[in-house]
């Protein structure tokens, strides 16, 4: 017998017992800090951030923070956008998940840990001062207002409906020895050692941020990396009442310092810990932890959670297990289980190492529940805390059993702030269980609400309660927009709404309006106070189609809509009318001879004094009639070498529009160039007077849309064109079927946006956009639409043209179930549908006083305001802009109208001198205040 024969008997026994040590070691706590054993004198002492450095990636300019902790470990961390996932289907949201997956199950490196902290707070947004000087228009003033309205959800909450402020962190943490513990007594080659070991963690680290970063990137969730000033933040806004923040503005924002650890710079109030929970003055914190999983994960399990209405945080902490070994062992214990409970355990054991082998991951996870009650001191929790009633909602929810942390809360919350998922704590937390990696993501917290518009304009709140903007012109083509609304869905006060928006944002912004019966009178009142407004009544006057003679006559760019109305006119009226290319050429060449005759005649002029032809300066330049347009056809067509049988063709269609024809007001009258062609902040026309005639409300609104073209055009070459602003409301008047009405819609529409304007066409009625040549065209150049709240008859006929394979407006039936959806309650707020270019979700508005002065309509109201602000400019004759201080003060006395008894009523003449006496006493306190 040889001596390998004799040892391996000690061999084997050797490796078994080897194998237990490592068996125990892995089933037992990692030894902790002796540290966390004692009674911390106050909670910094459980805050592990010490300092931070910038460290650059190989390869880019790009710079990423890595932060140093107490006990040695090094971290980074990413802000990430939550995902919207409202509108995304199942097979999207899940190729989403599994792109996730596929990242966390390439991290192997046993000293990462990995954490994401979904934290949702109300949105106090206490960093945002708006200052006097920015409110120098009536539309910022407005504008203003309408942030203070918004921002009340947040402590107030009505409807339903309170304002968040969601966020998720993401950070990464690898462990290891601080590089200062030992350097004071070390040796050079000890030193030398150390300093290596840090920068090969710092390696680690930072190949570790570029893959979590691309992995983000890919799973579309738009990173940004977590700096020194932000995670100081953090942790300040956890370990403070929302009303500390508030109270010491300038200090929870001061700036870090270099040479004081970040621990010792996050608190600045004292933070009482009991078993129970933490407190900081009037606030207090509650844990609870995830004890069991969910039978089955799905994809958005966590996205039910953005119904909470209370301020609370969930955190995820989770690492690779790369030791798996006691699965082996243990499916070797079961394998002669006969009981249900046993065999199930091997079968999942057995399916949990198939999974292995095909590329997931294993990893240790935790989740936390953490709550935080407001205006509840920490004495009080016991008897006043939400966290049993809030967890009986999340666990129905989510179909898993969370347990409320009441013997060891300070330690759960310190292992739930950034970058302090440490085995230490998370061994003596000891909530851990394992999930593979597949199952992991379905268990993140990454969910949000629609996000909106990144460029801020039109404020609304999500239906998930966050603050979002909408903004048309974040398209990246063209800015137009299609509204559809309902009836009684609020129609009016929206684009009230979205024009003060504009002008608020674009101060020198102009501002078109086409409307029957128009909802705008007062918007046209308070923009005559700032900036100037014109009103169009057609018929009394008209928009010149012809306006616009250049020193060589016609305008070469708007000669084409020119001629498109001309077309459009003669197949309304002819709707038989066969017109070809050439009937077009020769009706452009007669309408250039025209302008090209107006011109000649603008430079020279008779004296009939010395009686001979002089110069004249160019103002005051007659343009054409369409007489005379007609006349030229004859000219033309020899010009052409035509048959002169097209120009009397031509006449005849184009009779009714000149000399004692019944629409020759439209085309045919003497008018003179106005060469400055200014336009006020805002130009109001009211189709109602021509709306009982389908060919002149036609007529006059392309003849309106061409006006403006031309006081949007750059009066130089090469300015770049204001942004401008055009509202139809009610389109189903260009319900023409005229081919010539849809090509002028088109290339007006073209032509609105290479000048900077953002084109807005609204209707209630589902069949305008889907059947009428007019509207339809104007829904299918919008990139950016608007649904307001549907009635189920037009839901019903959209999802009916959907199933026929004809255009139902939206996409699909689950955009209609969606539609379904929306809710509206009369006078108090409304839910819409946002679709646009590249972002798509519902939203809540709630109207505030001024939008629904601003689309004011009824004669008692506009009564009312008349004679307020002719009141209150008789008792404080300095005041320039009386109509907007009526507004406000109606807006903040009678949000809804003045009513008695649901009726609307006229103001006694009391109520007048009240509401004008407390204006007064108002002004004169702030004009005090300022002396």
């Amino acid at each position: 017998m040889n001596v390998l024969t004799q040892l391996k008997p000690q061999i084997f026994i050797r490796n078994a017992f080897k194998k237990t040590l490592d068996f125990i070691a892995e089933a037992r706590p990692v030894k902790p800090n002796r540290n966390l054993f004692s009674q911390a004198a106050s909670f910094s002492d459980f805050l592990l951030v010490e300092d931070s450095f910038l460290c650059p990636i190989v390869g880019t300019d790009e710079m990423f923070t890595i932060f140093m902790m107490k006990d040695g470990a090094l971290g980074a961390g990413f802000w990430l956008t939550p995902m919207a996932h409202e509108l995304l289907t199942e097979n999207e949201m899940t190729a989403r998940l599994e792109s996730l997956a596929e990242m966390l199950s390439q991290i192997k490196n046993p000293d990462v840990s990995l954490q994401m902290i979904f934290d949702a707070e109300p949105d106090l947004h206490s960093d945002r001062v708006v200052k006097e000087n920015e409110c120098e228009t009536f539309a910022k003033e407005i504008a203003a207002k309408r942030f203070e309205f918004i921002s009340k959800f947040a402590c107030q909450p009505k409807y339903g409906l309170r304002l968040f402020k969601r966020r998720v962190l993401f950070t990464m943490r690898i462990d290891g020895e601080h590089p200062l513990e030992k350097s004071q007594f070390a040796k050079d080659n000890e030193l030398n050692a150390q300093a290596k070991n840090l920068q090969m963690r710092i390696t680690i680290l930072r190949d570790l941020f570029v893959h979590v970063k691309a992995g983000c990137h890919a799973s579309e969730f738009k990173p940004r990396v977590l700096d020194r000033e932000e995670c100081l933040a953090f942790l300040r806004d956890s370990l403070h009442s929302l009303d500390m923040r508030q109270a010491s503005q300038a200090r929870h924002c001061l700036k870090s310092a270099e040479n004081v650890s970040l621990a010792e710079q996050t608190l600045y109030h004292n933070v009482e810990m009991t078993p129970y929970g933490i407190g900081m003055e009037n606030n207090s914190w509650q844990m609870a932890s995830l004890l069991d999983l969910p039978e089955t994960t799905s994809a958005a399990v966590l996205a039910r959670l953005l119904s909470l209405k209370m301020p609370h945080r969930i955190v995820v902490n989770f690492r690779p297990v790369v030791k798996s070994s006691d699965l082996d062992s243990k499916r070797y214990l079961l394998k002669h289980a006969e009981d249900a409970y046993g065999l199930r355990q091997v079968e999942d054991i057995s399916a949990a190492q198939m999974r292995m082998t095909r590329g997931e991951s294993l990893m240790a996870f935790s989740m936390h529940f953490l709550m935080r009650n407001e205006q509840v001191k920490l004495e009080d929790v016991p008897a006043q805390g939400a966290m049993r009633a809030v967890l009986s909602e999340v666990t129905a929810a989510l179909g898993c059993l969370f347990i409320e942390e009441n013997l060891c809360a300070p330690l759960v919350f310190a292992a739930t702030l950034p970058f302090q998922n440490s085995k230490e704590i998370c061994g003596l937390v000891a909530r851990d269980t394992r999930l593979l990696s597949l199952n992991l993501v379905s268990m993140l917290p990454v969910y949000g609400g629609f996000k909106g518009s990144k460029t801020p304009m039109i404020q609304m709140i999500s239906r998930a309660g966050e603050r979002i903007h909408l903004n048309p012109r974040d398209a990246n083509g063209a800015s137009h927009l299609a509204v559809l609304g309902g009836s009684g869905a609020g129609k009016s006060f929206s684009i009230a709404n979205m024009a003060v928006a504009f002008m608020s944002e674009h101060p020198k912004a102009k501002v078109f309006i086409i409307d029957k019966k128009t909802s705008y009178t007062t918007l046209a009142w308070l923009a005559a106070e700032n900036g100037g407004a014109s009103f169009l009544n057609p018929p009394q006057n008209f928009p010149n189609i012809f306006s616009g003679v250049f020193d060589d006559g016609i305008d070469e760019e708007r000669l084409p809509s020119i001629v498109n109305i001309l077309l459009t006119a003669i197949s309304l009226l002819s709707p038989k009318a066969e017109l070809s290319a050439t009937h077009t050429r020769v009706l452009s060449d007669a309408l250039r001879l025209t302008f090209a005759e107006k011109a000649r005649q603008s430079e020279n002029r008779f004296d009939y004094e010395s009686g001979s032809v002089v110069a004249t300066l160019k103002h005051g330049v007659s343009l054409p009639r369409l007489s005379e347009v007609v006349n030229n056809l004859s000219s033309a067509c020899d010009a052409l070498q035509f048959s002169s049988h097209i120009a009397l063709v031509l006449a005849e269609y184009l009779s009714p529009f000149i000399g004692a024809g019944p629409y020759s007001k439209l085309f045919d009258c003497v008018a003179i160039e106005d060469t400055e062609h200014n336009s006020p902040l805002l130009t109001l026309c009211d189709l109602d007077s021509v709306s009982g005639d389908p060919i002149l409300l036609v007529l006059t609104v392309q003849s309106v849309i061409l006006e403006i073209l031309r006081r949007v055009k750059p009066s130089k070459k090469g300015t770049p064109p204001e942004a401008s602003l055009l509202i139809i409301e009610e389109v189903g008047v260009l319900a023409s079927e005229s081919p010539a009405l849809v090509a002028f819609i088109r290339d007006a529409w073209k032509t609105m946006r290479k000048f900077g304007v953002t084109c807005v066409g609204v209707t209630n009625e589902v069949s305008d956009y889907t059947d009428k040549p007019g509207p339809k065209e104007i829904w299918n150049v919008s990139p950016n639409k608007l649904i307001l709240t549907q009635n189920h008859s037009a839901i019903t006929e959209m999802e009916t043209r959907i199933n026929e394979g004809r255009n139902g407006l939206v996409p699909s039936l689950y955009h209609c179930e969606l539609l379904r959806s929306l809710k509206m309650s009369k006078g108090e707020y409304s839910e819409a549908f946002w679709m646009g270019e590249k972002d798509q979700g519902t939203y809540i508005y709630v109207p505030t006083g001024f939008d629904y002065w601003c689309a004011a309509s009824d004669p008692t109201d506009l009564f009312n305001l008349k004679n307020l602000s002719r009141c209150l400019s008789e008792k404080a004759k300095e005041i320039s802009n009386p109509v907007f201080h009526s507004v406000a003060l109606l807006a903040d006395k009678f949000p809804a109208g003045v009513k008695q008894n649901g009726e609307l009523r006229i103001l006694s003449e009391m109520e007048m001198e009240r509401l004008i006496s407390e204006w007064v006493v108002e002004n004169l306190a702030e004009t005090l205040v300022a002396v």
